[in-house]
């Protein structure tokens, strides 16, 4: 009797330690747990059919890193539900992010921030950033969702790889979805979708991926690998890669599914047969109303041939960006689809929010030896802001980008703004500028280049590196009125050399610029000394770890 009134006592308390790891609720439909901490998060897993409603951002960042709470030894975080145990509570994000989370499990199937489910409703979460490695059925969100299973509003930023099954969001999906989306890119050596690798016979609506998708094997599609159930107004932006068959912008392979009102943007190899610009191959007599972009995926092929090739539609880019394309098909432009001049088609209730960041105009101007960049916006949703890159032509390498430096946006605005930034050091001859917009997710796109020819400097001078303080590289500029043999070298305080940076070459008049790499120096003040002909100048910089 005494043993036993023991034993009822130790799972009582054990019951009560981990109830008290929530921070709040009771599990119910009325008092969901509340997560509010990755401690939260990770008791989860002990109650799998129960109700959670997340109440703040978690950042996993540092506790799937090295020394990290579920750091695991280098696995990282523990998906939650097994194929054998699987998650089947109710869990809403409510809006709230969980931020890095890292998965690198290279040998294990079912891996997602929910590894397998069934019988669950997951609503509202954010993934934002973070890595996720799995071997099959691999997901952002979950990696085996099975039957009786309801997801919405979710969305996942990070990127995602592994073997087989593998999806930006779910791996394996037999369960109706809508309103969510990812960002992500996804590389598999099988079955790969940007969004999902493999639907069952269930409902998609609403979707949308934009990442790139890699794939060395059959069936890789930009939304999704290979396709049953029944998909509508959804689309895919990202490139798909791949050597094999079933390869498409939107689909790799339509099995037994139905499509209607997508679309795709994506470039796609059309290296092998059974490739396409919207479906690699069409098996099924159920595509409706569908397009592709002809130029951006660079094929006129909306589907293998030797497949059903109705129902899609290849048109050009400007065409794409066009709502009488689109409305004379049947699409809805009233509660489904919007449209901005300039841009593709956009969910009303799963908007892109990297889009629109108009930009009117982008110009470059030489003034006293150096650079002096204009642009203009006339409205911005969600702008982080803007990076300055610049490519030197002279040499005819024209992929030698580098950041110069970062002007912070409006974040939304329906008002013209404008934007300059001052290049103090431009390299000599024709050099060219871009800026890479990047919203507050992270995502970004790229400007047209505008270029300039910039002359020889009327004097010596040392430009102060950047960026100041660094960590661990840094830029350094010099001006060269006249050529001759060169030098720069790097002091610590106690006027040991460090580094040579140029050493005794010869170098022409004109701008120049090398990189410091201070990872194997500790911190602190360090002077770089710059000598050519007669001349020579010092400066100080700061390295802080």
């Amino acid at each position: 009797m005494k043993k036993n009134i023991t034993l009822f006592i130790c799972i009582l308390i054990l019951s009560l330690n981990l109830k008290a790891q929530f921070s709040g609720g009771s599990g119910t439909a009325g008092s969901p747990y509340q997560v509010a901490t990755s401690a939260d998060l990770n008791n989860v897993r002990n109650f799998l059919t129960s109700y959670f409603i997340q109440t703040m951002d978690i950042d996993l960042t540092a506790a799937t890193s090295s020394g990290g709470t579920y750091y695991n030894s280098g696995s990282g975080w523990d998906p939650i539900g097994t194929i054998s145990s699987k998650f089947g509570g109710n869990f809403n994000g409510n809006g709230f992010k969980i931020i890095g989370i890292t998965i690198n499990r290279s040998a294990t199937d079912n891996v997602g921030l929910f590894g397998a489910s069934t019988g669950a409703t997951i609503s509202n979460v954010i993934l934002q950033g973070g890595n996720i490695t799995g071997q099959n059925y691999v997901g952002g969100l979950v990696g085996n969702s099975n039957s009786d299973v309801s997801i919405s509003g979710c969305s996942n930023t990070g990127n995602v790889s592994g073997a087989d099954r593998i999806g930006g969001l779910i791996g394996y999906l037999n369960s109706p979805i809508t309103n969510s989306f990812t960002t992500g890119n996804v590389s598999g050596t099988g079955v790969t979708g940007g969004f999902v690798a493999e639907t069952g016979s269930s409902t998609y609506t609403k979707c949308y991926a934009s990442g790139s998708v890699t794939g060395t094997s059959n069936y890789v599609g930009g939304f999704v690998g290979l396709m049953r159930g029944s998909t509508s107004d959804c689309y895919a932006l990202g490139n798909v890669s791949g050597s094999s068959q079933y390869i498409g912008g939107f689909g790799g392979w339509n099995s037994t599914g139905s499509v209607t009102r997508c679309y795709s943007t994506g470039h796609v190899p059309m290296s092998n047969t059974r490739q396409g610009g919207f479906i690699g191959f069409n098996g099924n007599d159920a595509v409706t109303n569908c397009f592709w972009d002809t130029q951006t995926s660079g094929t006129l092929t909306g589907t293998s041939t030797d497949g059903i090739t109705t129902g899609v539609t290849g048109k050009t880019t400007a065409e794409m960006k066009t709502s009488t394309t689109f409305t004379g098909a049947g699409w809805d432009f009233t509660t489904v689809w919007q449209i901005t001049s300039g841009y593709y088609p956009d969910l009303i209730t799963n908007s892109n929010t990297a889009l629109p960041v108009e930009l009117t105009s982008f110009s470059a101007k030489v003034i006293d030896g150096k650079v002096l960049l204009n642009w203009h916006t006339a409205t911005e949703v969600n702008n982080y802001g803007f990076e300055i890159e610049r490519n030197s032509i002279n040499t005819g390498d024209v992929d030698d980008w580098r950041n110069l430096g970062f002007i912070h946006g409006y974040g939304n605005s329906n008002s013209y703004r404008n934007y300059s930034f001052e290049d103090s050091s431009p390299t000599s001859g024709k050099v060219q500028y871009r800026l890479k917009q990047i919203d507050i997710d992270g995502r970004f796109e790229y400007s047209d280049a505008v270029e300039v020819e910039s002359t020889t400097p009327s004097k010596f001078t040392l430009n102060q590196n950047y960026p100041n303080p660094f960590n661990p590289e840094t830029n350094i500029s010099f001006q060269l009125a006249n050529g001759g043999v060169t030098t720069l070298r790097v002091y610590n305080i106690l006027g040991k050399e460090v580094a040579t940076l140029v050493n005794n070459t010869m170098m022409a008049a004109g701008t120049h610029q090398v990189t410091f790499d201070g990872k194997n120096l500790s911190s602190g003040v360090y002077f770089f000394v710059l000598h050519s002909g007669n001349l020579s100048e010092t400066r100080k910089m700061i390295l802080m770890r």
